[in-house]
């Protein structure tokens, strides 16, 4: 909650401090507001999350939750606080990240780290493995960058998206599910 109006509080600056910038003068390009700009990123980034849902759907018969207007879309992997976020970075980058901040997070990092090999092996890609904090446990493969200003570059990012969300769900899913902390 105190994030979320933090969050809030600093929009409201940043929006008031970027428009009392003095006008450039009469002829000169209008830059847009800062509103404008997050309104225009935020729906690119629903169009594509829109697109990568919708091929999901065909590939792989996967109901995701309704995109929304953030920088991730996640998928759920049945068991609570295990689950994929699949991400697009400030700079452009995306990734494929499966996230652990459940119970036995850290059992199922170390379980899944011994089997590091082996699940490289079955998605044919090297991944990275960080245990940043306490809270959570990230395991992600970083793709290709992503103009969001540019709509014709999606077709080739929603594919990359669609394939590794895909590969992940069916190499991590079975080992979520059946993984039980504490044995």
């Amino acid at each position: 909650m105190l994030k979320n109006l933090l969050e809030k509080i600093w929009r409201i600056f940043t929006f008031k401090a970027y428009e009392s910038t003095p006008s450039p003068g009469p002829g000169a390009e209008r830059k847009p507001t800062m509103k404008e700009a997050n309104e225009t990123k935020s729906g690119t980034q629903l169009r594509f999350w829109q697109a990568v849902s919708s091929g999901l759907a065909k590939q792989i018969d996967l109901q995701t939750q309704t995109p929304k207007d953030r920088p991730y879309l996640e998928v759920s992997l049945g068991r609570t606080g295990f689950f994929l976020s699949n991400t697009l970075y400030q700079g452009g980058e995306m990734a494929a990240r499966l996230m652990l901040n459940g119970e036995g997070k850290d059992e199922l990092f170390q379980s899944l780290l011994a089997e590091r090999k082996q699940i490289e092996r079955e998605l044919g890609a090297a991944l990275t493995w960080s245990d940043p904090d306490e809270a959570k446990k990230i395991i992600s493969l970083t793709g290709p960058s992503l103009n969001l200003e540019d709509e014709a570059d999606f077709a080739p990012a929603v594919a990359w998206m669609v394939e590794w969300i895909a590969k992940f769900k069916a190499v991590f899913e079975p080992r979520v599910k059946k993984f039980q902390p504490g044995q």
